[in-house]
C-alpha cells in the first residue's frame, strides 16, 4: 500500500522531519544512520524512526541524529521557523 503514494511526510514530536518522494525516504534515513530492522517493510522502518523504543541507530551517529531531529530538515533542506517571521 505504501508504494502507491508519491510523497510521504514523517513527523517526530510534532515536527516534520521528512517530506519527499516515497522511494527516497528509506535511503534518506539510512544515510542519517538509522538501521532498518530485519524483515521490516519500508512503512515499518519509517514508523520505527519516530519511536525511541523501536528505532535502531548505528554506532557513532547518535549525537548527530539528535541534533538533526531537533532542527528537522525538509528533504535535505532546513525548515524555516514560523516564529518571528
Amino acid at each position: 500500500m505504501y508504494l502507491h503514494f508519491d510523497k510521504v511526510t514523517l513527523l517526530y514530536e510534532g515536527r516534520q522531519i521528512y517530506f519527499g518522494e516515497v522511494e527516497s525516504a528509506m535511503r534518506y534515513f539510512d544515510e542519517l544512520g538509522f538501521e532498518n530492522p530485519t524483515r521490516a517493510t519500508i512503512a515499518d522502518f519509517l514508523t520505527s524512526v519516530t519511536n525511541p523504543v523501536e528505532r535502531i541507530i548505528r554506532e557513532g551517529y547518535k549525537q548527530e541524529l539528535l541534533g538533526r531531529l531537533m532542527t528537522p530538515p525538509l528533504h535535505g533542506k532546513e525548515v524555516k521557523s514560523q516564529r518571528g517571521s
